[in-house]
């Protein structure tokens, strides 16, 4: 097990972009820029943004980001004086300017934070109402009892 000592400064952000072409881009990006401060980067399709809204209690809509896909980014730093906000706002001015963010929010403070990390969360059991409809969006996620019943058929 590795211990790492507890992050002093974070900056989180949700960003939409049209592909996960845009996705690798921005990760490069990101990781030219912070480094090992790239603590997340997961790449969600608006399907599973609108399933974990439209099923969850409490998850806050996007909406107004027109976005096929959204990218969940936080750097972290033990350090306190590392600015890693203005790390992540500079860098996806940038992505913005070159056409790889379409859009953008940075968390401005813990609540803000928490809300984009609840929406991420949030996903699997949205998902999870939907199963069979959504099971495109994770293979994995379909029922057992028709794994069964299908391979039965065969």
């Amino acid at each position: 097990m590795k211990i790492f000592p507890a992050p002093a400064d974070s900056a989180t952000a949700l960003v939409g972009i049209d592909t996960p072409r845009h996705a690798l881009e921005l990760l490069a990006r990101m990781r030219t820029a912070a480094g090992d401060q790239v603590t997340t980067f997961e790449l969600m399709p608006r399907l599973a943004i609108a399933l974990a809204v439209k099923y969850v209690p409490g998850v806050a809509d996007p909406s107004s980001f027109d976005c096929p896909w959204f990218v969940l980014v936080e750097l972290t730093s033990p350090n306190p004086k590392q600015n890693l906000e203005a790390l992540l706002a500079m860098e996806l001015a940038e992505a913005a300017e070159r056409g790889i963010v379409k859009d953008a929010m940075l968390a401005a403070s813990t609540a803000q934070a928490q809300a984009i990390w609840k929406l991420r969360e949030s996903i699997p059991e949205g998902s999870a109402v939907t199963a069979p409809a959504s099971s495109t969006m994770c293979p994995c996620r379909y029922p057992r009892s028709r794994r069964s019943s299908t391979a039965a058929a065969r």
